[in-house]
């Protein structure tokens, strides 16, 4: 993690759930996901001279809270946030010296809060997203928006409607160009990564909830949502807020 990705960091130095008391955790949101790489010299070739360290990328980290637990690889190369934890074993003049360190090397201010965290490990290789794709979400990155996909095909049928189209007689040309308007604006919030994938892929019934309202304020202002989708409809914090106005994901 170069300094120069870091855009915010925040901590929170008092953590107390199920896991534990009294620990802190160090977030670090990026410009562009953490790259790690892990070297090591074969046993063979530390005597060699000419031999060098190779540094390959890993896209996991083993392991989660036990031994049998591990982060898809997503969890990393998709995600702008990166998060390291510190037991309740490290003395607060520790933390100290190193927020120190990190305040007067990257000269960004260092942020405190307190945010519950729900941990989601995954205990083998498939996709964490969008789970009711079944084997395609392995096969294809956003497997949700699929236009073979039962639930994206029943919602562009549902939004993108011939009887709306007026004014023109190539109906089926106009049909065409808004449905690929549609999930081109999709594709854009897909884009910010995990940011926006963990509050939409989750949970079937958030998915479907939001495909739901945005086929309402679809048929309500077409032109709105056609303009939004040159900013990516909303930056990644505010979709959050706006999908919790309307209560996406509430039981």
């Amino acid at each position: 993690m170069r300094l120069n990705f870091i855009r915010r960091i925040v901590v929170d130095n008092a953590v107390n759930d199920a896991n534990g008391k009294g620990r802190t955790r160090i977030y670090f949101e990026l410009n562009c996901p953490v790259v790690i790489r892990r070297g090591f010299t074969p046993d063979s070739k530390k005597n060699d001279p000419q031999s060098y360290v190779r540094y390959r990328r890993w896209c996991t980290i083993f392991r989660g809270r036990n031994p049998y637990e591990f982060p898809h690889k997503l969890a990393i190369a998709d995600s702008p946030v990166f998060g390291i934890e510190f037991d309740q074993l490290l003395s607060d003049s520790s933390i100290y010296v190193i927020l120190s360190r990190l305040r007067v090397r990257t000269g960004i201010s260092i942020e405190f809060a307190s945010f519950e965290i729900a941990d989601k490990l995954y205990f083998n290789d498939d996709c964490p997203y969008a789970y009711w794709t079944g084997e395609e979400r392995n096969k294809n990155v956003n497997a949700a928006t699929a236009v073979d996909d039962p639930t994206m095909s029943e919602f562009i049928k549902d939004t993108v409607r011939k009887e709306d189209v007026h004014g023109s007689r190539r109906v089926t040309d106009v049909v065409r160009a808004r449905t690929f308007s549609l999930l081109y604006l999709i594709e854009c919030l897909f884009s910010r990564g995990a940011v926006v994938k963990d509050q939409l892929l989750l949970d079937e019934a958030v998915w479907r909830t939001f495909l739901e309202l945005l086929k309402l304020c679809y048929r309500d202002d077409r032109e709105v949502i056609t303009i939004s989708k040159e900013v990516a409809f909303l930056r990644a914090r505010y979709l959050v807020a706006f999908l919790r106005e309307r209560g996406v994901g509430r039981k």
